[in-house]
């Protein structure tokens, strides 16, 4: 069974520092703005070739390193954007993507993806260690400016990437790059009222530590996400949430039982019972950054709790627990009668019953293929793009056990043209009422709220 894990733009990474270039020479760190750069040396690949490159044959351009992953999600999402700019810019402006993943890794990761139009137009170095211990950094996306100079501007997050603050550079304006934070969890957190250590610094749970709760507001430059720790035997025992929303934080904590696979309650089965919602979830144009971030600056928290021995009690009920008494909520899932998106057989359901042979699963924003695989996978599939987007649930009533075979081509996020897509290949989408299970979020008079 597929699981999938999110993290909205913010991924947690320890980097090294034991990285070398030429002959053994240690590479030093630059962390100081405004400091030369050293003339690193690595391997560029673009458009299928593959080349030498040091940072001083990129003098006179302005330089804007993309540190990411292929599992790191806002590393695919901004490609398509930071394509845009450098086509915008041209000469003028070089963009390049770094991974430490290996090439052969990245290698297929871009045939999911190759159709889509100057996505990986960029230059990408692969197997990178001479730029990761030139920049360090913990999270990501991580974006380091080099001035035409060859100067280090700054380090940002993905806010700062965009036209107003490249054309500045190039026209010789002063500019102030907002820096990324990078500190690590413990200092971005208050002290609790109780707790013992701050861990091993490698995400396991420190097992010496019987409970902690910390609560503080919004971290800038740190991102947003969640990571979970676990202890010895591989029991989750923490949870770190980063710069994440009352909404949000309820999401991961009822993010169990048969939203395990998501490890979050989708936002579409989340009931908002309250006269005044606008400070729990922000429902703007996500692509405004600069309202967003403004949003976040004032409704966004940072959550760590830790717990030895949860009892009966499992850590995401202890955290939805402490959420209702630090906001003065109440919180409970119900069962409740919703117009729904719901999966299900046709009468031509015998067209899609696997042949023999290995199961295969794989998809794209554009296209999905299934070979000898429960239907649960195309539910899965089909969910993670839907799962906060869309306003409707979205619930699989084909028992998810059948093993079948299925090429489906349609726009993945767009639940109409899925629907269309599959129209007489045996499966169906219909809209429908259900009584399903809905997690409802309300006022408790009766608790005042520790948050102001």
């Amino acid at each position: 069974m597929l699981r999938l894990l999110y993290c909205t733009i913010f991924f947690w990474c320890l980097f090294r520092l034991s990285y070398t270039y030429g002959a053994g020479r240690p590479i030093k760190p630059v962390v100081c703005i405004g400091c030369k750069v050293a003339d690193l040396s690595f391997r560029v690949h673009s458009n299928g070739n593959e080349k030498q490159l040091k940072i001083s044959q990129l003098r006179g351009k302005l330089v804007i390193l993309d540190f990411g992953a292929t599992w790191c999600g806002p590393f695919i999402g901004q490609m398509c954007r930071l394509a845009s700019l450098q086509k915008k810019f041209g000469a003028c402006v070089q963009i390049i993507l770094v991974t430490r993943d290996s090439q052969v890794v990245v290698s297929r990761w871009l045939e999911k993806y190759n159709h889509v139009e100057d996505r990986f137009s960029l230059p990408m170095v692969t197997d990178d260690s001479a730029l990761s211990a030139a920049f360090p950094h913990q999270f990501l996306p991580h974006y380091v400016w080099i001035s035409p100079q060859g100067y280090l501007m700054g380090a940002t997050g993905s806010d700062m990437v965009n036209s107003v603050q490249i054309e500045a550079i190039l026209a010789g304006k002063k500019v102030r790059l907002n820096p990324k934070v990078d500190p690590a969890p413990e200092q971005m957190l208050l002290p609790a009222a109780i707790e013992a250590t701050t861990g091993n610094g490698k995400g396991d749970f420190d097992e010496a530590v019987l409970f902690r709760s910390k609560l503080r507001g919004y971290q800038h430059g740190a991102g947003t996400g969640t990571i979970r720790r676990s202890d010895s035997t591989g029991h989750w025992k923490g949870m770190y949430c980063v710069n994440q929303s009352i909404f949000s934080l309820y999401q991961e904590a009822y993010g169990y039982g048969e939203f395990e696979a998501l490890l979050q309650v989708p936002g579409n089965r989340v009931l908002l019972e309250l006269p005044q919602a606008s400070g729990f979830r922000y429902t703007g144009n996500p692509k405004d950054t600069l309202t967003l971030n403004a949003w976040m600056g004032k409704n966004s928290y940072c959550y760590d709790l830790d717990i030895a021995d949860p009892g009966e009690l499992s850590l995401h009920a202890t955290m939805a627990r402490e959420l209702d008494h630090l906001f003065g909520l109440q919180s409970c899932m119900q069962e409740r009668m919703m117009r729904c998106r719901v999966l299900k057989w046709t009468n031509d359901a015998y067209k899609l019953y696997s042949k023999v042979g290995p199961a295969y699963c794989e998809d794209n924003p554009d296209w999905l293929q299934l070979s000898n695989s429960e239907s649960s996978e195309l539910y899965e599939r089909l969910l993670k793009y839907w799962w906060q987007q869309d306003t409707m649930p979205f619930i699989d009533e084909t028992g998810g056990t059948r093993h079948i075979d299925l090429e489906l081509h349609a726009r993945l996020s767009d639940p109409a043209a899925v629907a269309l897509a599959l129209a007489g290949s045996g499966l169906e989408i219909v809209t429908e009422l259900r009584r399903i299970n809905m997690l409802v979020i309300r006022r408790d008079e009766s608790v005042k709220s520790i948050v102001p």
